[in-house]
Order: C-alpha cells, then sequence, then structure tokens
C-alpha cells in the first residue's frame, strides 16, 4: 500500500458512502442503545456511535462517536471500522488523519466489509490508473496498452473510447500484440464508437501476424462460415471478450 494511495483517501473522500446505519431498527432510541453499549453488547456499541454521529436522540459528537465505534471494534464489528474510517479521512468534524483511516479501511476490508472492499477497489484502481497513465506518457508500450484497457472499462477512470482507441494505437504502433485486437473489437460492434468492420477486419489480421492467439482463434471461426466473406462472418459473430491488462511490476 502505497503513500500514494493514502492521499487518495482524501482527494476521492467525496466518493465515500454515508455511514453505515444502525443493525437495528430506527425506533430503537439513543438511551436504549446507550444502556447496552455500556453493558458491553458491540452492537448497540455500534449503534451509539452512528447515534452520535448522526445526532440521533443526543447532540452530535464525534469523539463519542469514535469512543463507540472503537469499543465495538474492538469486538471485531465489521461496520465500525469503516465508520471511524469516514471520520479520519473527511477531516471535518475532527482533525483529519488519511494513514489512520486506511489502517482502519483496511481493518474493515479484513473483515470482509463490502463497502470497505468497493471502496478500496476504486482507490486501488485509481492509483494502477495514475501509474499506467505515467508510463503510457513515457512510451512504455505495455502501459498504453493497459491505459487503452483502463478507459475501456472504466477502472479508475470515466469510460472514454475514444481515449482507449488513441492508447491501443500508440501500443500498437510499437507492435504490441494485444492492442490491434482490441481495437478491432471496438471498430467492430459499433456500441461505443462508430462501426467500421472493414478497419476491425485489418486490425484482427495485424494481430494474427504478431501470433496474437486469441485473434488467431476468431479469424479461423469466421473462415469457417465458407458461405460468408470474412466482414459478413465478422458483423455475424462480433464479438468476443477484449484482451485484458498486461503485467508490469511496480518498482
Amino acid at each position: 500500500m502505497t503513500r500514494r494511495m493514502i492521499k487518495r483517501v482524501i482527494l476521492l473522500k467525496f466518493i465515500l458512502i454515508t455511514f453505515q446505519l444502525h443493525a437495528v431498527d430506527d425506533k430503537e432510541d439513543f438511551v436504549y442503545d446507550l444502556s447496552l453499549a455500556t453493558q458491553g453488547i458491540s452492537v448497540s456499541q455500534f449503534n451509539t456511535g452512528v447515534n452520535y454521529s448522526l445526532g440521533r436522540g443526543i447532540e452530535k459528537d464525534f469523539e463519542k462517536a469514535v469512543y463507540w465505534y472503537q469499543r465495538a471494534h474492538e469486538q471485531g464489528h465489521s461496520k465500525a471500522p469503516f465508520n471511524i474510517a469516514l471520520i479520519y479521512a473527511d477531516g471535518i468534524n475532527l482533525d483529519p488523519d488519511p494513514e489512520l483511516a486506511l489502517d482502519y479501511l483496511l481493518i474493515a476490508e479484513e473483515r470482509n466489509n463490502k463497502d470497505a472492499k468497493q471502496f478500496l477497489n476504486k482507490l486501488r484502481d485509481k492509483e494502477d490508473f495514475v501509474y499506467d497513465l505515467s508510463l503510457a506518457t513515457q512510451g512504455i508500450s505495455v502501459s498504453q496498452f493497459n491505459t487503452g484497457v483502463n478507459y475501456s472499462l472504466g477502472r479508475g477512470i470515466e469510460k472514454d473510447f475514444e481515449k482507449a482507441v488513441y492508447w491501443y494505437q500508440r501500443a500498437h504502433e510499437q507492435g504490441h500484440s494485444k492492442a490491434p485486437f482490441n481495437i478491432a473489437l471496438i471498430y467492430a460492434d459499433g456500441i461505443n464508437l462508430d462501426p467500421d468492420p472493414e478497419l476491425a477486419l485489418d486490425y484482427l489480421l495485424i494481430a494474427e501476424e504478431r501470433n496474437n492467439k486469441d485473434a488467431k482463434r476468431f479469424l479461423n471461426k469466421l473462415r469457417e462460415q465458407g458461405n460468408l466473406k470474412l466482414e459478413e462472418a465478422l458483423i455475424k459473430f462480433c464479438c468476443p471478450d477484449p484482451l485484458g491488462h498486461s503485467m508490469i511490476s511496480k518498482n
């Protein structure tokens, strides 16, 4: 986990979801939850933290909220560390501490909290996108291809198929075997850019010449349709799944 990811907790705080709420009926009031919380009931300790966070039945108090979330967390509650992380990430009600926030997010993830998992995956995707893009601009073909994939899938960035083709094209110009295959699929299906089956076929043939096994397999399937021209078969049988990321070491 890099320092860059820690910074993303603050940079992306606007996408943090709202506090995870009560595990019991909302009609349960503050006094009832507090009475059970003081007896060591973890769900009521968590609920009391929520009550203090939202001002439910009591004036808002984020220090007390963290206190009760911490008590629940110490008993293995999966939502409590997530809510603590939000408080320290946004820095609105207590002094911000993104490193501590990240620690609590990771604890929540280890406890299989789905919201922590989803948010950390967004952070990791964003970090990967920035990393690949930085190398892509330096002419590294693998990262140029990966950046195309990121734009195609919306991984760490909003989907943009024109930019995806741009980066696939840069990788293709350096002899990358997967890039022309993915360009072909974009122009073959015509869902995200105007269809161009002739151009798509050209790129498939280039990928085949570069010994891309997926291009070979798909073209062989098209050639087996003896009653159809290749372009016609391409339109009819479009399309296999695009190829995913190439591995690159982060040193």
